[in-house]
């Protein structure tokens, strides 16, 4: 199984690393491909995609495009099995290439929404309960009708929990409080800012 993952910013592996590393350890071929044609300047410089993390089930391979239009040439000339990104299949790339978008953080309205439902083969999504508020808000938005269009945007969706969660069964904590100097009877409290 060959699994490209699409990385258009550098905190993107934030969302998407658990994932790799799964994949990674099932044996898969992972591929991550990171978009060059992201800006090196400004307020979104620090996340250029210059660097890839170590991950426990391996390494995947890592190679750069140049935006869309590149991914797209690629995608065609060697289909991965599927791919798996934080938005949904943009135009042109072939419907044989099996796209999976996966939630991010708790809105599956935007980047998705109907048109973006449709673009995937499956939404990953966090739980039925985050699927539901996006089908009662767009249905009061006017933007989708109830009954069979709704039904079909909720067949495209899978209840996979929350990637980003799977890394914390990795964390010492412990090794974090002594590397913070933190007594190990001393209450922490995290903070933890919306949405992320």
């Amino acid at each position: 199984m060959t699994i490209v993952f699409i990385i258009e910013r550098k905190n993107y592996y934030r969302v998407l690393g658990p994932v790799v590393d799964a994949a990674l350890a099932r044996g898969w071929d992972v591929e991550c491909w990171h978009d060059w044609a992201q800006p090196r300047w400004g307020t979104k410089a620090s996340e250029f995609p210059d660097w890839t993390p170590a991950f426990r089930g391996g390494a995947p391979r890592v190679s750069s495009y140049q935006g869309p239009v590149e991914m797209i040439e690629r995608l065609a000339a060697a289909p991965p099995d599927a791919v798996v990104a934080l938005g949904p299949r943009p135009a042109g790339v072939d419907r044989r290439v099996r796209w999976i978008g996966l939630q991010y953080m708790t809105n599956l309205v935007h980047p998705f929404g109907p048109a973006g439902f449709r673009a995937c083969d499956r939404i990953a999504g966090y739980s039925a309960f985050w699927l539901e508020q996006a089908i009662d808000y767009l249905i009061a938005a006017g933007s989708l009708e109830a009954g069979d269009a709704a039904a079909e945007l909720a067949g495209r969706f899978v209840a996979v929990g929350v990637p980003e969660m799977d890394q914390v069964e990795a964390i010492d904590s412990r090794a974090v409080r002594a590397r913070l100097g933190f007594p190990p009877d001393r209450p922490v409290v995290l903070y933890l800012p919306y949405p992320m």
